[in-house]
């Protein structure tokens, strides 16, 4: 229950308006452990009542943006390195680390102090981490809902928003909530990487969408006519000769002579042939043609 002033429908919130960017870096382990936090924060220098409360013994690093960077991701594969070394004979077995394809994690001294301390770099194809990606597919789910459930307690106590030295504590106890050892197995059991199974992941999730997809390429209501075409090239499916632009290449014609009547003129310029009715076979091959012609795929239809 809300107190609000009567007649009122809908009654509104009033949230902080400190808002700032700040970055978590995760790392979870398939025995259901979890490496150290790194926390981004939006500033030049390190300040130590950040470490204040620090219930998830977060480590800490700063940047002018509040995103991480190549050194911030440098810093974060050492702690890696560091944390996972004991789990693997003392570095003498081979670990795997899972990344996307953010740029910081392909840099070339990252990729070089990996191999050189036995670390396999296994990056996620493009728009795949949605159902590759453990953290997204089983933890951060429930870390949005722990972390939004903790940030509002804290400010309907304190009638504020969360200062940066109390960031680590708030945002602590969601993750320490959040990414339990049975979450954290979860993650790497529903992406079939251990165990590893790889009928976890379904076809269907993985296929592309198809390139002849009208709402995927034309967002916007298109009239029948188009429709028509892009329904009868899902199932005509033509040869490389016929979509190939030399096929149908013509000879330079030139220009018709201005001085000519108008009629004969605009015969002259439209020698395009209209495509036949029937048989269809025909009239896609024709249509093919013609697309195969244009540089952009263009086609005028008409009903």
């Amino acid at each position: 229950r809300v107190v609000g002033r009567r007649g009122t429908k809908v009654q509104h919130k009033q949230g902080s308006n400190n808002r700032e960017n700040t970055t978590v870096l995760v790392t979870i382990c398939a025995d259901g452990s979890t490496l150290t936090p790194l926390v981004v924060q939006k500033a030049k220098n390190f300040q130590s009542n950040w470490n204040e409360n620090n219930v998830a013994n977060v480590a800490f690093a700063t940047s002018e943006s509040g995103w991480s960077s190549s050194a911030i991701a440098m810093r974060w594969m050492e702690i890696f390195e560091e944390e996972t070394k004991e789990k693997a004979n003392n570095g003498e077995d081979e670990r795997v680390v899972y990344l996307d394809g953010h740029v910081s994690h392909l840099l070339p001294d990252l990729l070089k102090y990996a191999k050189d301390h036995n670390i396999k770099v296994m990056g996620y194809p493009p728009h795949c981490t949605h159902a590759l990606q453990g953290l997204d597919v089983a933890c951060f789910g429930k870390m949005k809902e722990c972390w939004k459930i903790a940030l509002q307690a804290f400010e309907n106590e304190h009638r504020r928003g969360i200062r940066k030295c109390e960031f680590a504590e708030v945002w602590g106890k969601a993750y320490l909530e959040a990414f339990t050892p049975s979450n954290v197995r979860a993650a790497f059991s529903s992406t079939g990487i251990h165990p590893f199974n790889p009928d976890i992941i379904s076809a269907a999730q993985m296929k592309p969408s198809e390139t002849t997809a009208l709402m995927g390429g034309a967002p916007i209501e298109q009239p029948s006519p188009v429709k028509a075409i892009v329904n009868a090239f899902r199932s005509y499916r033509p040869t490389s000769f016929e979509i190939s632009a030399d096929t149908h290449r013509r000879p330079v014609m030139p220009l018709p002579d201005l001085s000519m009547p108008v009629a004969t003129v605009e015969a002259a310029i439209s020698s395009r042939a209209i495509l036949p009715v029937s048989p269809p076979a025909t009239r896609m091959r024709l249509m093919t043609a013609e697309l195969a012609q244009t540089f952009r795929g263009s086609l005028l239809v008409s009903k």
